[in-house]
């Protein structure tokens, strides 16, 4: 068995929250998203290896960074990155702000445990105006699934930005995988710290906005699946998974 946590955590603004959480649960293994990569040796400091893949350059503050998506590990895994939109030279110099402009990619990695070898991925989509699938969104999708479909079986986890309910890209992914989020938990925004928990916005209205997975393919089997608010404007996804076979 293994524990996984996967949270979108919003660049350096909550690390007051995120940090203690991390301490308290101790999973097995962490994906992050939107994270600055000089928040790596904060990981390592908690005894995590890492994996980084950056998907745009920022400027936090005075100091030039950049925020992509992390596979941590208590123990030593083997990675690799795959570019689906763009490659890592534009990660680190392409300052544009629209999605087209940025880089997405996905980390793969194998964790070899003493029940044997877990290989479990993490991602970023880009997200769209109102929720609802747009040409750039599909078009990475499509990607994204002819990439993975290469790959050995695996769990997939992180911010997808298409609400269950409303994004027809989500038809798409269960055609292959398994949500292993249950049916009652509507939305992964946190309604009192994400930057929209206050403003009244079209449908999909906010108390219905699950955009943050944990995806699964045979043999593995994901259960214990909770989300934990108060920790990003997004909530964070614990689960515990194991292998049938």
């Amino acid at each position: 068995m293994l524990k996984l946590i996967t949270v979108n955590i919003e660049t350096n603004k909550h690390y007051a929250r995120i940090i203690p959480f991390i301490t308290k649960e101790q999973p097995d293994v962490l994906c992050l998203q939107e994270i600055p990569e000089s928040f790596l040796e904060g990981l390592h400091n908690l005894g995590y290896y890492t994996t980084y893949a950056p998907r745009v350059p920022v400027a936090l503050g005075e100091n030039q960074d950049s925020l992509g998506i992390v596979f941590a590990s208590k123990v030593p895994h083997q990675s690799k990155c795959v570019y689906y939109y763009g490659d890592e030279a534009r990660a680190r110099e392409n300052f544009g702000t629209e999605a087209e402009d940025m880089s997405f990619a996905y980390i793969i990695a194998d964790v070899a445990t003493e029940h044997g070898n877990y290989t479990i991925a993490t991602t970023h989509l880009a997200d769209t105006k109102d929720g609802r699938e747009d040409d750039f969104q599909i078009m990475l999708m499509d990607n994204l699934l002819k990439q993975l479909a290469v790959e050995a079986p695996h769990c997939i986890c992180g911010d997808f930005n298409m609400p269950r309910g409303y994004n027809n890209l989500y038809e798409k992914v269960i055609t292959s995988y398994t949500d292993t989020v249950p049916a009652h938990y509507a939305s992964s925004l946190d309604k009192n710290i994400h930057r929209l928990g206050n403003v009244t916005i079209d449908e999909p209205i906010f108390e219905k906005y699950l955009v943050d997975y944990i995806f699964s393919q045979a043999p593995y089997q994901v259960s214990d699946v909770q989300l934990h608010f108060d920790v990003s404007d997004h909530a964070a996804i614990s689960s515990y998974l194991t292998k049938t076979a």
